[in-house]
């Protein structure tokens, strides 16, 4: 393999990171979205509102990150055998702190939602209606995080294998 394809690849391998990194930066805006939001006191119809609306952002967020998965993946079989230069090894730590980040991302979100909950049952605590529906939309906003932890967890297996596999 010429210097030239390592660095192009090396190159995308960055460009994944930043990626990632910059996801990471959405979800966190996203939760802080929420956080401000709910602390306006808004009425319920508009707390569900904006959880379509994130819940839909998260999704767009998923499947970003699934073609970033395949260009890893791609990336990763294109590299050759043997010690990863040392370039490599530091743009696939970058790709484990963009998926740390992104974690983090996904947990302030959770907290974001949880705060929610407690913002309706504090507000609405005798309708049910209310209560279920908070409920409802949460759930819909955990499923999508939860694809998109597969995502990463796939993609961390990735990176795990390649440098497991090409270290002497």
């Amino acid at each position: 393999m010429t210097q030239t394809i390592l660095q192009g690849l090396i190159a995308i391998v960055n460009s994944i990171a930043n990626e990632e990194n910059d996801l990471a930066k959405l979800i966190g805006a996203e939760a802080t979205k929420v956080n401000v939001f709910v602390n306006g006191n808004p009425g319920f119809n508009d707390v569900i509102a904006l959880n379509k609306n994130v819940e839909q952002t998260l999704r767009t967020i998923v499947k970003k990150n699934l073609v970033l998965e395949t260009k890893l993946q791609d990336a990763l079989e294109a590299l050759p055998s043997g010690t990863p230069d040392p370039a490599l090894l530091a743009a696939l730590g970058g790709v484990l702190t963009s998926i740390a980040n992104e974690e983090n991302a996904l947990g302030d979100l959770i907290n974001a939602e949880a705060n929610k909950v407690i913002f309706v049952a504090t507000k609405f605590p005798t309708n049910l209606n209310a209560l279920t529906g908070v409920n409802n939309s949460v759930e819909k906003t955990l499923r999508t995080i939860i694809k998109k932890e597969i995502v990463l967890e796939t993609k961390l297996q990735d990176v795990l294998d390649f440098i497991k596999n090409h270290s002497s």
